[in-house]
């Protein structure tokens, strides 16, 4: 199907639009052209990705760690050591988030996907599958102070040892109910 020079600025416009009403309206976040995601393992030419400066494993309906600090221009990956699907979905629940967009297809076990962080920040985020109350994160990009009660999935007052250590857990009340 031919694409005309007119179609594709309508479209590009529609999108910009759309992608801009999500942060203003503080609903699920916009995309911000300054990032990007990178789902490959390898760049062109063959030769090995960028590594990641930070993994969240997504297992026992959490992300481990809930909240992981990584340096501007710097790879988060996720992946899923759980059997059954995850998905992250970029959100703002807080005053201190940034707006962004970032939107995974269902990671089933041993699935990853990986997202760019450019510029300094805090994007929160949370699995559609199992709920913003139930398994929340945020990725702290470069000098920024951030409170982890901010995020819906941690009661005040809990410590998920969230850092880029490999600590934390969270995301689950501990009842085992209704988180599937």
């Amino acid at each position: 199907m031919p694409h005309t020079r007119r179609g594709v600025l309508a479209g590009g416009i529609g999108l910009l639009a759309s992608n801009l009403a999500g942060c203003i309206g503080g609903g699920g976040g916009s995309q911000d052209e300054t990032n990007g995601t990178a789902n490959s393992t390898t760049q062109a030419g063959g030769t090995p990705a960028i590594e990641p400066a930070a993994t969240v494993e997504m297992a026992d309906t959490s992300f481990d760690p809930v909240t992981v600090s990584v340096d501007p221009e710097s790879f988060v990956e996720w992946v899923n050591r759980d059997g059954i699907s995850h998905t992250v979905v970029s959100d703002q629940f807080s005053d201190a988030s940034v707006c962004w967009t970032f939107e995974t297809e269902d990671l089933g076990e041993g699935d990853t996907d990986r997202f760019y962080f450019a510029e300094t920040g805090v994007y929160e985020y949370y699995c559609d599958i199992h709920g913003r109350e139930t398994m929340c994160g945020a990725v702290l990009v470069g000098d920024v102070e951030y409170d982890e009660t901010n995020l819906p999935c941690v009661e005040a007052g809990a410590t998920t040892g969230g850092s880029d250590d490999g600590g934390g857990g969270g995301g689950s009340d501990g009842d085992g109910g209704g988180y599937y």
